[in-house]
């Protein structure tokens, strides 16, 4: 364990990725910089203090102890963190959080839904998550947190914001190219696994792989459409653009063809329904008034950006065109009127027409939907969308409804005539 002479708190140690990480959040007392939530020293014992910004500019873990950078926590989460991963719950606690949701801590991290203090969405300062949220500082730029549905990742600053600390050894114990041998020329971008995280040759060193390196390892992507099942995550698809790998939440039975958005080089698979020609995937493209689904980057990857109205109308790339109603109303036609048929099969549809309709949410005003339980797109009409289509978990969950101008929706954008 770890003894801390100043106050004479001792911690337990965990030892991850050859790196020593201490396995219970700080809770050395920073005066008018640190917190316990409610104010209540009981929640100090159980779930350490949080912590300020101001905090971080003075040594506050222990002597041959500092607070991670952004580079420690890839070495522990993983370059960019996983959406609902498997890392999630093994650096979750088994206690504390909901029993629906507690971890399996089984890498010894034992994180705690120890909440936060700051603002939550456009609420007032104040402390809120507790047992159901975590967040973490890092030195540099980047933002931990844990959440009750096992996600895992890197958000952004909120300076603001009081969040616990957690404090690493100064010292690597065993880094990983010791155990995986010397990076060369010669095994560029060959993968190794250490410590349940897996690494990548890189330019002479080994840095974390992303969950697509990884799970695409050994694996050619040279001809557009080729399909795979994950390496290691074997329930994840992967669709070729004809130059990388990309996840895919499509019919997998189904041939689709692909529109290149020239503005950014994304690319996005198409299917042919009927006489319509639809992009298979949310609309990606970023600009000015665009947001991710609680304003995280991961969620606009997989699920798309959330717009306006206004951008709606004229964000889709060149040759295609924001879907009116009459052509919303054909598509559910051509998928004989059935709901399930337009849903993803991740999230519980038949997809059988190759539509993957995904569970994006929505935001209004700064606010998000409660969960990934509903999406809607909009559709080329007036300014408030009289008739828009709103699809949500049950099959019963489905309507054309009124949306507000200024709210964000997806766009799913449909070919031109020719």
């Amino acid at each position: 364990g770890l003894y801390d002479q100043r106050d004479e708190h001792f911690y337990k140690i965990t030892t991850i990725n050859g790196r020593e990480w201490m396995a219970q959040n700080l809770n050395y007392s920073y005066p008018g910089q640190s917190f316990c939530y409610d104010n209540k020293e009981e929640n100090c014992e159980t779930y350490g203090k949080l912590y300020t910004v101001n905090a971080l500019f003075d040594a506050i873990c222990p002597e041959g102890y500092h607070i991670p950078d952004d580079s420690d926590w890839r070495n522990l989460i993983g370059s960019r963190g996983e959406y609902y991963g498997d890392k999630g719950k093994c650096l979750k606690s088994k206690r504390e959080w909901p029993a629906d949701s507690a971890g399996s801590d089984c890498l010894g991290f034992d994180a705690l839904p120890s909440g936060f203090w700051g603002q939550h969405f456009s609420e007032d300062y104040d402390f809120y998550e507790l047992r159901h949220y975590a967040e973490f500082w890092s030195s540099s730029t980047l933002v931990i947190y844990l959440t009750i549905r096992d996600e895992v990742g890197f958000g952004g600053t909120g300076v603001q914001n009081a969040r616990a600390v957690r404090c690493i050894n100064d010292i690597a114990t065993e880094p990983p190219p010791k155990v995986l041998g010397t990076c060369t020329q010669a095994i560029e971008d060959s993968v190794g696994l250490f410590g349940g995280t897996y690494y990548i040759c890189k330019s002479n060193s080994w840095v974390n792989a992303t969950e697509i390196e990884y799970d695409t390892y050994r694996h050619e992507c040279s001809l557009f459409g080729q399909i795979i099942h994950g390496n290691v995550k074997t329930d994840y698809i992967y669709f070729c653009d004809g130059e990388k790998w990309m996840r895919f939440y499509g019919n997998e039975n189904l041939s689709y063809g692909k529109i290149e958005d020239v503005r950014d080089g994304q690319v996005y698979p198409t299917i042919e329904i009927d006489n319509q020609v639809w992009m298979a995937k949310n609309l990606n493209f970023d600009t000015t008034g665009a947001v991710c689904y609680e304003n995280r980057e991961t969620n606009c990857e997989k699920y798309g950006r959330l717009y306006s109205a206004d951008l709606a109308k004229k964000i889709c790339p060149a040759g295609w065109h924001l879907p009116d109603e009459t052509e919303f109303r054909q598509l559910l036609e051509n998928v004989e009127n059935s709901f399930e048929n337009l849903k993803s099969i991740e999230w519980g549809g038949d997809d059988l027409y190759g539509f993957a309709a995904l569970p994006a949410g929505w935001s209004d005003a700064g606010l998000f939907s409660t969960s990934f339980f509903s999406t809607g797109w909009w559709l080329n009409s007036s300014e408030t969308c009289e008739m828009c289509p709103l699809l949500g978990n049950r099959t019963s969950d489905w309507l054309f409804t009124s949306f507000d101008y200024k709210s964000g929706f997806s766009v799913r954008c449909v070919k031109d005539e020719e």
